[in-house]
């Protein structure tokens, strides 16, 4: 089935939209509010229970009884092997990008980054992109001897010459990152003149500005707000602590940081399980080295 722009009417199914600005955003939910109802939500975790899912980059199906739904958070739950409902949102604007423009992303051949090496979803692309990158945020000497041979890197200051990635993959790190735009130039930086950036994050979809909620000051860090930790594979006791939680204009800020274009996917899906209780779809944050044109908010 493909995804294309839906009508108002309740309970669709296969959701796909790009949105530039809040204002996009905000005029597209003022004729779509349905998507933010409990009866959305439950309607498409109902057809996915009954029906299955793909995966939509490597299109292997997965039966109902494989699908394991914990609790309403389903944006990270809605488990099929080791992909989430999160994780799928990725794979389909990643298959989007190759089926638009970008046929090498899909390759085998496809120099793929992520800054993470540990987790079940590392392990997934690490079996399909032979020359895929995962790495972990090591902070001290012992933790890197750990780590190896997953090597230890700082988004802030990769130690990659620039150029040589077709794709960067961040899920649920920038939130965690002191300096974000620094991290954003960081990563145009290594990818190459048609690469692509895909990430996910606790995105406030309702502001302009994001909230700051920690910052560095001197030797140590000010807090801003009341502390909030995030799990964290290499120091799972303590977590990952959250410095920032993104809002819209983190589009002109990847422009800034050497982006031709920057947007955000809204995705809902029963074939793909693609979906979130609060929003009743995953949002999904691209940002391309190359301009792919900058009109309304189309289906893409």
């Amino acid at each position: 089935m493909n995804m294309t722009e839906t009508s108002p009417t309740p309970i669709s199914s296969e959701i796909y939209r790009r949105f530039r600005s809040l204002g996009e955003w905000q005029t597209w939910t003022s004729t779509h509010g349905y998507i933010f109802s409990q009866k959305h939500a439950q309607g498409l975790l109902r057809q996915i229970r009954e029906q299955g899912l793909v995966d939509p980059l490597t299109k292997t199906a997965h039966h109902p009884g494989d699908i394991l739904v914990s609790g309403d958070n389903y944006r990270d739950t809605i488990r099929s092997g080791a992909l989430t409902s999160r994780h799928r949102a990725v794979l389909f604007e990643w298959q989007r990008l190759a089926s638009n423009g970008l046929p090498h992303l899909s390759s085998r051949g496809c120099k793929v980054y992520a800054p993470e090496g540990l987790t079940e979803f590392a392990l997934f692309l690490r079996g399909r992109f032979p020359k895929f990158i995962g790495s972990e945020y090591a902070q001290t000497e012992e933790e890197r001897r750990v780590l190896f041979p997953i090597p230890g890197e700082d988004l802030h200051a990769l130690s990659f010459p620039g150029g040589v990635f077709d794709l960067v993959i961040s899920s649920e790190v920038f939130e965690h990152l002191p300096d974000l735009d620094r991290a954003l130039r960081e990563i145009a930086r290594v990818l190459n003149a048609s690469g692509a950036l895909i990430a996910t994050f606790p995105f406030l979809f309702n502001r302009e500005r994001g909230i700051v909620k920690a910052r560095l000051a001197g030797d140590g860090v000010e807090h801003l707000a009341e502390p909030e930790y995030h799990g964290n594979p290499m120091r799972p006791e303590e977590g990952s602590l959250v410095f920032e939680l993104p809002g819209w204009d983190i589009l002109e800020r990847a422009r800034a940081a050497g982006f031709g274009d920057a947007y955000i996917s809204f995705i809902a899906s029963a074939r793909h399980g693609v979906l979130a209780k609060d929003v009743g779809g995953v949002l999904v944050f691209v940002a391309r080295k190359e301009e792919s044109g900058t009109g309304g908010p189309g289906p893409g």
